[in-house]
């Protein structure tokens, strides 16, 4: 995603500098909110996988040691 960001600004560059209107990639934008939200979604998911396999190899070990 990077990439298009970094193309976004280079045609915007581009726009400014030939005195242009600067093109609003609405699409884009709604794609990069998206994926945000779903990168949020995704680290909180693998927060709680590594917390529920914390949790797993504790009660595993408390059951050993009984």
């Amino acid at each position: 995603m990077d990439n298009f960001e970094i193309k976004r600004q280079e045609l915007a560059n581009a726009e400014k500098l030939f005195d242009l209107p600067v093109t609003i990639y609405h699409d884009l934008m709604q794609v990069q909110k998206e994926l945000k939200g779903q990168e949020h979604i995704y680290t909180i998911y693998v927060e709680q996988k590594v917390l529920l396999l914390i949790f797993i190899l504790s009660v595993v070990n408390q059951l050993r040691r009984n």
